[in-house]
């Protein structure tokens, strides 16, 4: 007799092939109406570890489709994002490099516009004005010789800087400012060095101003205070004293000033330096010399040169105030004997 083949299919007829499987084991006759499992061999019939194993098996095939497709899908997406990334960052440079180019553009135009109006007849020099502070030795004609500036220049490119460089190059020019008065007119101003001191060489005298500058010769004695003891050697014009004579020079300076306060400085005529620690102002007129020392106390001590010239004007000689205030030692005088 030939065997019945029964195909079962685990997962929809498990609970028959269990059925048959049990008749199987206890041996049991059946009719002819009843399955002859002698007759029958089941395919597809297996243990429950195995059917455990074949769905969890298809259930990690499933779940690995599923991460499959959704690893394709997500690896889609990303290539589609760095995609449209890429072409925001293309999009971006070419923004800002248009960007830069408008910026550059603008400032270009803008160049070009104002250069154009500046050099335009209408900012040509018509105009000089020379204004001198101190005025006593220069003139306007020789600042406007000196700077070089015509009219008819043009007010933005004339060389400013160097037309004052050339002002200045004069030994009696303190200081220079140059303004431009939109649109054609040109301000110079000027600070003329004054005589404020002269030095005596080889029968000559040397005018300098109060900074030490030496300004030019003169065969007449001025009336200001000769500096005599200076140690400075060569004596040019538009040079000043050496560094020793500068700091000789500020005490001079100071000496000057606390005279005033005592209305002396119109008296002085001639002032010695040449000993570091003892200046000596001379008083020409009433025929007496006053030994300073060095500039400490200078107010009491000018103080104390008044008062002796007032006492003993009717004396020539030496007044000494370089003594030790601190020890307690008093100014003097000294008759000429």
């Amino acid at each position: 007799m030939s065997k019945k083949m029964i195909y079962s299919n685990v997962k929809i007829n498990k609970k028959r092939a269990e059925e048959i499987s049990r008749i199987k084991d206890e041996q049991i006759d059946l009719d002819d109406e009843q399955i002859n499992l002698d007759d029958e061999f089941i395919i597809g019939l297996s243990s429950k570890i195995e059917q455990e194993e074949e769905e969890r098996e298809d259930k990690e095939e499933t779940t690995y489709k599923k991460k499959k497709a959704n690893s394709k899908v997500t690896n889609k997406n990303k290539a589609i994002k760095k995609q449209d990334n890429k072409k925001k960052k293309i999009k971006k440079k070419k923004n800002i490099n248009f960007t830069k180019f408008k910026r550059v553009a603008i400032v270009l135009l803008f160049l070009a516009g104002v250069i154009g109006i500046m050099i335009s007849p209408l900012f040509r020099v018509k105009e000089i004005s020379v204004s001198i502070e101190n005025k006593k030795i220069l003139t306007e004609d020789e600042i406007k010789t000196l700077s070089e500036i015509k009219e008819g220049d043009n007010l933005f490119f004339f060389g400013k800087n160097h037309s004052s460089e050339l002002i200045k190059s004069n030994q009696y020019v303190d200081s220079v400012k140059i303004e431009r008065a939109i649109p054609n007119k040109i301000k110079v101003t000027v600070v003329e060095r004054s005589v404020q001191f002269q030095l005596e060489s080889n029968g000559k005298f040397i005018n300098m101003d109060g900074q030490g500058y030496l300004l030019d010769e003169s065969t007449e004695r001025g009336d200001v205070v000769l500096i005599t003891g200076y140690s400075t050697e060569e004596l040019v014009k538009g040079n000043r004293l050496n560094e020793e004579d500068l700091k000789k020079l500020s005490g001079v300076l100071q000496i000057i000033q606390e005279a005033k306060k005592n209305e002396l400085d119109a008296d002085i005529s001639k002032i010695d330096i040449s000993e570091n620690d003892d200046y000596k102002v001379y008083f020409d007129n009433q025929g007496k010399t006053a030994h300073i020392g060095n500039i400490s106390y200078i107010n009491d001590k000018l103080s104390y040169v008044k008062k002796i010239l007032e006492m003993e004007q009717d004396y020539e000689g030496e007044i000494f105030v370089n003594v030790d205030f601190n020890s307690g030692e008093y100014p003097y005088f000294r008759e000429k004997v």
